[in-house]
């Protein structure tokens, strides 16, 4: 962990360290490797925290940055639903419902991370209302598994496989299986989008050549990452398995690893 925590005035600097470190020690050559996590594999958490951390105080130390006013939450919408739209997917009729929700001065709409959005409203009974009122997002209110998906190759011109069709059966076959608070993140191809390697459970999309010679969809599987909890990557805990079976091969490694996932 780089540090326990940052001052708001401190923002500002940190970010433009670690782009400035980027643009020092990311790979320029393959687009596939450019990426900051690619550069802390490279040279291990230890040093890679030391030299970033240095880098930060270094350019901290160049002048005086502008002090960060926060503003106060608001106290009077103490109550919260949580949204999570499968595969990200949000129909024209969810976003009517979430529009009309947004002009309510009772409801507060907030966009979150994870394909999520976050209701607040002044009451759980009136949030409650409101949401019964907003049928078409009945089932984002009540999606049991979470699993984040990047659009794969349906839409991303850099994806390899499917990432919808196996978040779709995940959250079907684990709705009740999976411990409490895990996500799985599937990503189509090795960019890593939807963020696999700090994932509970996480897939890599990538082809392989089955025994025929033929190209088909496959994943590699990594578990027990920190999901930004703490600095734990994912580990490699399988590769090369074909889409068909990475269920499968889920089931088998949650029922393993149960212990071990938060």
């Amino acid at each position: 962990m780089l540090m326990d925590w940052l001052a708001s005035q401190d923002v500002v600097p940190l970010v433009i360290a670690t782009i400035r470190f980027f643009a020092a020690h990311g790979d320029r050559e393959n687009r596939r490797k450019a990426r900051l996590r690619h550069v802390r594999e490279r040279m291990g958490d230890e040093v890679f925290t030391a030299r970033l951390r240095e880098a930060f105080e270094q350019t901290r130390a160049e002048k005086d940055w502008p002090v960060a006013t926060l503003a106060l939450a608001k106290l009077d919408h103490p109550a919260k639903q949580t949204l999570t739209f499968a595969n990200g997917d949000v129909s024209p009729a969810m976003a009517d419902d979430l529009a009309w929700l947004a002009e309510d001065e009772a409801t507060l709409v907030r966009l979150d991370t994870h394909h999520r959005v976050v209701l607040f409203g002044r009451s759980e009974a009136g949030l409650k209302e409101k949401l019964d009122a907003a049928a078409s997002l009945s089932s984002a209110a009540n999606l049991a598994v979470s699993v984040v998906a990047c659009p794969g190759k349906r839409w991303c011109a850099h994806g390899l496989v499917d990432t919808n069709s196996p978040a779709d059966v995940i959250r079907r076959r684990f709705a009740d299986k999976l411990p409490a608070g895990t996500t799985v993140c599937i990503s189509g191809c090795p960019n890593g989008c939807a963020h696999p390697a700090v994932a509970d459970i996480g897939l890599t999309g990538r082809i392989i050549r089955d025994d025929a010679g033929l190209k088909i969809d496959a994943f590699d599987i990594l578990t027990n990452g920190g999901m930004g909890r703490d600095e734990r990557l994912a580990k490699p805990i399988a590769t090369k398995i074909p889409a068909k079976d990475v269920v499968d091969e889920i089931e088998k490694i949650t029922m393993k690893h149960m212990k071990s996932m938060k």
